[in-house]
């Protein structure tokens, strides 16, 4: 009997220490698929997958693909053209010269033209604005993908936001079922009133709904996460930024300079308007002649004669002297699009100044309601631990304990509230700056 028991602790021992090591050898695994995911992973990830950025680069790609068209109009133009025709034997009826017949013969010829425009200003106005056109869709194309990028960081606070929440609503749950104990062993005692345990009771069903109401927060702002992300899996853990967004003097009146010029949607309104003046170029430059070069050679053989290779060079002019008023409405659709297009760049500018005198006000009114939160949660949690003291001792009604912890969790979930305001003012100021959420240059 004896040894049939060591031998069993052996065989539990041997498979405790294989389960251990199996665990073991798994961890390094679980931990790499569970790495939590940063601010900058994330915009990464929406960059890389998400649809409007991939539709704001291929925008990008056919802007390019005009621009090569618009300069393939200044080179010279090369055609060929060829043609076999056969014709099989025939026989005719003819009253005077009676029966004629011809035998089937294989008609063939070959030509090549060569064509150049030596003068067409209104191509040449095209081409000279081409760049602009490529370079404004390229600042269209980057301010698509910096929008998004914001989207996703303002949602990834958000989730972090809630997720602190929930975490305060379980703490809260866990406190105010301890205080339901606390006092049903205080009535059980004789030292306590019932409506100590029902008010008690009340505070533990509000803590469970306020569980409930905050996991589902968590759970609806991480789908609309992972929405952005394009995440065919669950959201992974995330990782909460340890410092501020902002590195720099927030304060500084020199900003509005610094977004001025560094605006994306204010660079491509002025582009716009330097292409639109070039249209309008392109269009006036069409009231004038078009003179071409070109030269063709050919060479045919009607199945009876082979003739010799022929060839001309010429000069060709071509002059639209009347388009039925296209290009006078052409020239007015234009120059309103220019004055559009100027008004733009006024209405951006002055837009501009306006984000960044609000993003600052934001923030430094922010910054001074999480110092106050901080304050009162501090005091929230010093009141909740003295209170609970003085109830564990008698010395505190149930109203007064449920009280200090509904305040404690009013508290906490004010200060999260107000460092979430404080991140998503920092946002919103390097988005009205022109920056990027994660700093630097773009992802």
């Amino acid at each position: 009997m004896a040894e049939f028991t060591f031998f069993s602790l052996m065989r539990s021992q041997m498979l405790r220490f294989g389960v251990a090591l199996i665990a073991l050898t798994a961890l390094p695994l679980h931990a790499t698929a569970q790495t939590p995911l940063s601010l900058s992973d994330a915009v990464k990830q929406a960059l890389d997958h998400h649809e409007d950025a991939a539709i704001a680069l291929i925008r990008l790609k056919q802007a390019e693909a005009r621009e090569r068209q618009v300069l393939a109009r200044l080179f010279p133009q090369l055609q060929a053209r060829a043609s076999v025709v056969y014709l099989p034997a025939s026989k005719s009826e003819f009253a005077d010269l009676g029966t004629i017949e011809s035998e089937s013969k294989t008609i063939t010829s070959g030509a090549a033209d060569l064509s150049v425009d030596l003068v067409n200003l209104s191509a040449l106005a095209d081409y000279l604005s081409a760049p602009d056109r490529t370079e404004a869709q390229k600042l269209e194309t980057q301010e698509t993908r910096r929008r998004l990028a914001f989207a996703v960081a303002r949602q990834f606070l958000t989730v972090l936001a809630t997720e602190q929440v929930k975490e305060a609503a379980a703490k809260r749950l866990e406190v105010s079922g301890l205080t339901v104990e606390q006092a049903e062993q205080r009535l059980n005692a004789g030292v306590g009133r019932p409506s100590d345990v029902t008010r008690a009771q009340l505070e533990q069903a509000s803590a469970e709904s306020t569980q409930i109401s905050s996991s589902r927060d968590v759970t609806l702002e991480s789908l609309s996460l992972g929405q952005l992300l394009v995440l065919r899996e669950a959201l992974p853990a995330l990782d909460a930024p340890k410092q501020s967004l902002i590195d720099f003097d927030w304060k500084s009146q020199a900003l509005k300079d610094e977004a001025l010029e560094s605006r994306l949607d204010l660079r491509q309104a002025k582009l716009i308007i330097e292409t639109t003046s070039m249209a309008i170029r392109q269009n006036l430059a069409g009231y004038l002649p078009t003179i071409s070069a070109g030269a063709s050679v050919s060479k045919s053989d009607d199945g009876v004669v082979e003739r010799d290779v022929q060839w001309n060079v010429g000069v060709n002019m071509r002059w639209e002297l009347y388009s039925g008023g296209y290009r006078e409405a052409e020239d007015a659709r234009l120059e309103a699009e220019a004055q559009a297009a100027g008004l733009t760049v006024d209405k951006l500018t002055r837009t501009i100044a306006h984000e960044i005198d609000v993003a600052q006000k934001r923030l430094e009114a922010s910054l001074a309601e999480r110092d106050q939160a901080a304050v009162q949660a501090e005091l929230a949690e010093k009141n909740g631990q003295q209170t609970a003291q003085m109830f564990e001792h008698g010395l505190a009604t149930a109203l007064e304990r449920v009280d200090a912890i509904a305040n404690t969790f009013s508290a906490q979930a004010s200060l999260v509230g107000r460092n979430l305001e404080v991140r998503l003012a920092e946002l919103a100021l390097l988005q009205a700056l022109g920056r990027w959420p994660t700093g630097g240059a773009a992802p």
